[in-house]
This record gives C-alpha cells, structure tokens and sequence, in this order.
C-alpha cells in the first residue's frame, strides 16, 4: 500500500496542547511536518479535548496544502464535529448584501 514511503506518528495534544485554539499553532505544527523526513504523517488527535475553529480552519488550510501524507487518526467527536462545521462552511459561504448608504456631513 505505502510501499518504500516512510511513516511518521505525531501525538498533537503532547505536541502542542489538549487544547487546540490558535491558528498560529496549527500553521506553526504543519511547518515542522513540511521539515520531516517521513512522507506519511499520521496525526494522533488522542487526548484532544478542544479545538476552536480557528485551529481546525487553519488545520485544514495547512492539511489540504501540505506535500506529505496526512492522515488524521483517533479524532474524537467534538473535533470531527468542527472539521466538518468548517468543510461545510466553506462549501456555503455566506453573503451579505450590503446597500449602499446615502452620506451626510455633520459640519
């Protein structure tokens, strides 16, 4: 299946936190993948109990942009529950109609 490629496992509530919320980390932890020598990263969400959305867009951002493997295991609910907020999302984005406003001068 993975044949001559090599196979990294990364524990991200010990690398980072349990509590996953800023961006910057997630952009930060796929840098250090991007240097590694493994073409196969499995990310162990093990011990995860937070992940804001912010972490999770970025997460994703980084994932779909990254040159190795990534493969996500062990994610518990709360954090497939986000992913998928941020997937669906950016399917449907949102738009708002702005009107355009008469101006006035207060002088």
């Amino acid at each position: 299946m993975h044949k001559n490629k090599t196979i990294s496992k990364i524990k991200i509530a010990d690398t980072i936190s349990p509590k996953l919320g800023f961006r910057d980390s997630a952009a930060d932890f796929f840098h250090r993948i991007e240097q590694s020598n493994s073409d196969i990263i499995k990310i162990d969400f093990e011990n995860v109990v937070f992940i804001s959305r912010s972490f999770a867009h970025e997460y994703l951002k980084q994932s779909k942009k990254s040159k190795k493997e990534i493969i996500p295991i062990n994610q518990p609910e709360n954090v497939n529950s986000m992913f998928e907020a941020i997937i669906e999302s950016t399917k449907n984005p949102k738009k708002f109609k702005v009107k355009p406003v008469e101006t006035i001068s207060l002088t």
